[in-house]
């Protein structure tokens, strides 16, 4: 069985990536 390990510094650097996206996505079409 894998053991899953929280690396808070990537977590950080995942967050600081995921603002930066824009909701420009179609709800309709998805």
């Amino acid at each position: 069985m894998f053991v899953l390990h929280w690396d808070d510094e990537l977590a950080k650097i995942a967050l600081g990536r995921s603002r930066l996206c824009g909701f420009d996505h179609d709800l309709a079409s998805n």
